[in-house]
């Protein structure tokens, strides 16, 4: 999948979010990093083992999301 820089910044984000247990805040930066595909970049996210869906329609962020968000938090701090 590839993201724009903006996109991967948002996923970032999102994905910070998430592992402060922010539900909310990780939706939102999804919705202004992706739009109206917010919702299905978050299935992909889920499909890929990055995130983890509960019962309650929530998600948590799993040990290949969190590889993830370092990741993209050293290629932020390099770019």
């Amino acid at each position: 999948m590839q993201l724009s820089l903006e996109q991967t910044s948002w996923l970032r984000r999102g994905l910070e979010c998430l592992a402060a247990n922010r539900q909310r805040c990780f939706e939102d930066a999804l919705w202004l990093g992706f739009g109206d595909q917010w919702w299905p970049f978050r299935e992909q996210l889920v499909q890929h083992d990055y995130i983890e869906a509960k019962r309650d329609q929530s998600v948590a962020l799993t040990s290949r999301g969190r590889m993830l968000m370092e990741r993209l938090a050293d290629h932020a701090v390099v770019a």
